[in-house]
């Protein structure tokens, strides 16, 4: 059996191809694989459309594999023998108007409902495509992201002076406004990941919290901010998957989070679960953590739990599943 995934143009992002990257590798050898990357990005463009799918085409497998956002190759592929990864539904939900009935007919109406299966990353994603796109139910498969194998255990001794709270700040999502306010008063220090807007470092500001910043970071950086931190508090408002949860509870950290979109499934009860849009209620959360040896130790040991639903070879184990029913038809 030959899986070809299919990718967006090269160098225009890789979350995706991060995250096909660590499947991949644990794809068994009876299975070979090959990849296509499209030629052409601009979406205004409806040579773009034309080109991509043509090229697709030409390079079939047993079974195609489109891994996200490039969801239109799916019609000049063979129905039967296609999947699609549909990652979440922003790239639908920042449109408006006529330019948003003409993406969602072209990535998601047409290409979802002509293949053979959906894979959704998560159970919310899953609602989504159900409720606004109108696929069965039946047709979606729930496998999610894998939990990075870069991260590895850190063991830190608390600093119960002035423990150090990570938290990220560029997005919108990321409800980092909402978290700085919650942390007024207390005894901590605020680390803040991400390039600061006018209105984040106002937050912190009227906050009054003791913060540093930092942003642009290799990957190494990032691993060496688990590592310093004693707590994640990541009050997300919505996330596509959230990644950063099981990179805290890898590294061996408690986390505290919402259960706003996929984060419910991320989180479950492995973290302090608090109200998105209640600073009282991130400030409890925040405070029961900081202030209890035993939820810390419970928290932890939940997180290293978690995180193996989303070890690498657990998902590629979900995905053959896929494959092999698609290629036995």
């Amino acid at each position: 059996m030959k899986v070809v995934y299919y990718y967006r143009s090269r160098g225009v992002s890789f979350s995706i191809e991060r995250v096909f990257a660590q499947i991949r590798k644990f794809i068994p050898p009876d299975i070979s694989q090959d990849e296509f990357y499209c030629a052409l990005n601009n979406y205004k463009n409806p040579i773009t459309y034309i080109k991509n799918a043509l090229d697709a085409r030409r390079v079939e497998g047993d079974v195609n594999h489109i891994t996200g956002v490039v969801n239109y190759l799916a019609l000049g592929l063979k129905p039967e023998r296609t999947l699609i990864t549909v990652h979440d539904l922003d790239f639908l939900n920042r449109r408006r108007g006529l330019n948003k009935a003409v993406y969602k007919r072209l990535f998601f109406d047409a290409p979802l409902r002509r293949v053979r299966k959906v894979t959704a990353i998560s159970q919310f994603t899953k609602r989504q495509i159900v409720e606004n796109i109108g696929i069965p139910a039946e047709k979606i498969v729930v496998i999610g992201d894998p939990a990075p194998d870069s991260f590895k255990p850190v063991p830190k001794e608390f600093d119960a002076d002035r423990p150090v709270v990570l938290a990220f700040c560029h997005l919108h999502t990321k409800n980092f406004e909402r978290a700085a306010a919650a942390l007024a008063g207390l005894k901590c220090r605020l680390r803040a990941i991400g390039r600061l807007t006018d209105s984040a470092r106002a937050a912190i500001e009227r906050a009054g919290v003791d913060y540093s910043n930092a942003y642009n970071l290799t990957d190494a950086e990032i691993l060496e901010e688990y590592a310093k931190c004693d707590i994640l508090l990541f009050p997300s408002t919505y996330e596509g998957f959230g990644v950063p949860v099981l990179e805290a509870q890898l590294t061996g950290r408690p986390v505290v989070t919402t259960h706003e979109a996929s984060l419910e499934d991320v989180a479950r009860n492995s973290a302090r679960i608090v109200d998105a849009f209640d600073v009282a209620s991130i400030r409890a959360g925040v405070e029961d953590v900081l202030g209890s040896a035993d939820l810390r130790a419970e928290l932890v040991s939940k997180g290293f739990e978690n995180a193996k639903r989303f070890e690498p070879g657990n998902i590629a184990r979900q995905y053959c599943e896929v494959y092999r029913e698609i290629f036995n038809g």
